[in-house]
């Protein structure tokens, strides 16, 4: 597995959509996404947004399906004092 990363802006030209994205979600309306893989992995993030005066708010993405194949390894590491 690897540690692959997706960063875009969703606009016109990401994702490619039939029809535009402009048309699908019009300016000033909110929409879905539904992100999903090919076979039975995990997939995690969060959404951030943004102002012209720096972050505005931000979530992690919601749950839509659970498997049970999939195993997250976080390594908790000690605190070290100076």
């Amino acid at each position: 597995m690897s540690g692959t990363q997706l960063r875009g802006l969703l606009g016109n030209h990401f994702p490619r959509t039939t029809p535009r994205y402009d048309r699908l979600i019009p300016a000033g309306r909110a929409g879905w996404m539904r992100l999903a893989t090919g076979e039975d992995s995990g997939i995690s993030g969060v959404l951030l947004t943004d102002s012209l005066t720096g972050f505005r708010q931000g979530h992690n993405l919601h749950v839509l399906t659970i498997s049970r194949a999939v195993v997250y390894q976080m390594p908790i590491l000690p605190v070290q004092s100076s």
